[in-house]
């Protein structure tokens, strides 16, 4: 992409910022007889590449003097070449919403110049100064989550607070940011400590003539907790609230809205939680089947018979291995068959991608009924629905091995047999087995380690349903338990059975549950007491009501009874 800026800045017309216009030093740094110093920089070897896509570029340039940032928007597609008929150039707007911006005291970018390359399709480009000592509001809360919470707990404080002052005085000021996610803010730090926020990509923002109205504050809220209900605790959540409210009763008075009423202020946090859920489910939900696309992270692929998709970092050599892989010579040092039956094939295996070792889930589904392939062209077979769940759980931030490949071999023009295949969990057991394991330990540590076990299931559940995710094969094989560092992570395995919904009823929740605990039915390592304390975890320990839990109880009773009698009708075992 640099070569491609290189060639288009030769023809650009740049309008200066008054801080450069006045500033011969600045001008000759960045310019030489009106053309922007960029291919000189490239021989230099002083220009970092940021951020490269089809629609933008973002270079660093390290200069004697200072640094600065590149930014290189592209038009990609008729639809962005309408959009740029009706409306100023990208850079020219982003220019002036920075300068608006410094004006009001709002932390951001400080622009140099912008300009527009000539032809029937302009691209445009924005100079501003690299903001020193500060790094993305998402990665340096990923950073926090990686330290112990006594390390962490000052910092994450500090930040709370700071983007709680950035975001009241960003509304009292009449400003707000249609696309306020964690990647468009910066965490400017002192010390190795948060001191203040500063908003990037500035063609989102829009200014009010006077201090934003309330509903307009909430959904603007509702936008930013959308990425923290996956990534940050209720406690830190109902904390940025708190400083919230405080910063706008300081500053624009106790009366400016009903504050005072501790109802009123209930009702605004389901209010706020209703727009992040009605959010959270249009974005997932534009989101979930770019998996089956041509894009940056996803590709289609054709090899005679078979197509299929892959993720871009799944190198091509190492995708041809596993399309002619034969699994018919059993086991070997690299491979490892776990199943085999007549629907399907699961083998574990290793496989060099690059410098890379990967250690993989092969898993192949066969068409075993006559029908199977013309009912492909009205359903999504097995292969495909994994392939989809699985990407789509991993957008909600659901735990579940990452899918790397998906295809099929085609028959007169029908999907035949499908192939999946899935990054491996290092040392996973499958909860049956896990338990097994359990019962090893002495009665002390057993008790514990079982307890936590059972509150970590309900705590995913929950959260599974939450999201409005269903999975009516929730058996115990299909959870998966591997432990880190004294940790023990749940893991959503065998995706065949997950759907995406709008809203998940209760009685779907219920078919979940019900399947879970039938496979516990004649269970003598989890007892009705545990049973119970992974229903009061699941109800989140009476939040929903002090007796709710026994209609549950009831209900999911009932249906695994209703399940038990099916199996035993037709003679399957109950897993």
């Amino acid at each position: 992409m640099t070569n491609s800026t290189a060639d288009t800045v030769a023809h650009v017309k740049w309008i200066l910022a008054p801080e450069v216009a006045d500033c011969k030093i600045i001008r000759e740094a960045l310019f030489c007889e009106g053309v922007l110093r960029f291919p000189q920089w490239l021989d230099a070897n002083i220009v970092k590449t940021i951020k490269s896509g089809v629609h933008r570029s973002v270079y660093q340039i390290a200069l004697s003097e200072f640094d600065i940032h590149l930014k290189h928007n592209r038009i990609s597609g008729p639809r962005a070449f309408l959009r740029e008929c009706f409306r100023t150039t990208k850079a020219k707007n982003e220019f002036k919403m920075a300068l608006d911006l410094l004006a009001l005291g709002i932390p951001t970018i400080a622009p140099l110049a912008f300009g527009s390359s000539s032809g029937f399709i302009p691209d445009s480009f924005i100079i501003s100064h690299t903001i020193e000592n500060a790094i993305p509001l998402n990665d340096y809360w990923e950073a926090l989550q990686n330290q112990s919470w006594e390390e962490s707990w000052d910092q994450r404080h500090k930040l709370i607070k700071a983007l709680a002052i950035f975001l009241a005085a960003l509304h009292r000021k009449g400003v707000v940011h249609t696309d306020l996610h964690p990647g468009n803010l910066m965490v400017e730090t002192q010390q190795q400590k948060p001191s203040r926020i500063i908003m990037l990509d500035l063609h989102p923002v829009r200014i009010h003539g006077t201090s934003v109205p309330w509903e307009i504050r909430l959904e603007n809220l509702a936008m930013l907790d959308r990425w923290a209900a996956l990534h940050a605790s209720l406690a830190d959540r109902m904390r940025l609230w708190d400083y919230y409210t405080k910063e706008v009763i300081e500053f624009e008075g106790a009366n400016a809205f009903a504050f005072h009423d501790k109802y009123w202020l209930k009702k605004q946090i389901v209010i706020m939680k209703a727009l992040e859920s009605n959010a959270n489910m249009k974005l997932w939900s534009s989101f979930d089947l770019r998996c089956m696309g041509n894009n940056r992270r996803f590709k289609k692929f054709h090899r005679n018979t078979i197509q299929g998709h892959h993720v871009t970092d799944l190198g091509k050599d190492c995708l041809n291995d596993l399309v002619n892989l034969q699994t018919e010579s059993g086991n070997t040092p690299h491979l490892k068959i776990l199943k085999k039956s007549k629907s399907s094939e699961v083998i574990s295996l290793t496989m060099n991608d690059g410098s890379i070792e990967r250690k993989l889930i092969y898993k192949k589904i066969f068409a075993t009924k006559m029908l199977d392939p013309l009912l492909t062209l009205f359903r999504p077979d097995g292969s495909s629905r994994s392939w989809t769940m699985g990407h789509a759980l991993i957008i909600r931030q659901l735990p579940t091995p990452r899918p790397l490949a998906m295809w099929h071999t085609h028959t007169l023009g029908l999907k035949v047999d499908g192939v999946i295949i899935t990054e491996e969990i290092p040392d996973a057991l499958d909860l049956p087995k896990y338990l097994l394991k359990i019962d090893l330990l002495d009665e002390q540590l057993k008790t514990h380690v079982l307890r936590v076990l059972v509150e970590k299931v309900a705590h995913l559940i929950r959260k599974m349903h939450d999201l409005a995710v269903s999975h009516r094969d929730l058996k115990s094989p299909n959870l998966m338990v591997s432990e880190s560092g004294g940790d023990v992570k749940i893991w959503l395995v065998d995706l065949v059975g997950v759907r995406t919904h709008t809203h998940l009823p209760e009685d779907r929740k219920a078919q979940n549950l019900a399947r879970l605990n039938s496979s516990f039915v004649n269970s003598k390592q989890i007892s009705n007491t545990e049973k119970l304390r992974f229903l009061r975890q699941y109800l989140k320990w009476g939040m929903e009501g002090p007796f709710t839990w026994k209609a549950w109880w009831r209900k999911i009773g009932k249906l695994t009874g209703f399940k038990i009698a099916k199996n035993q009708k037709s003679g399957r075992p109950l897993a």
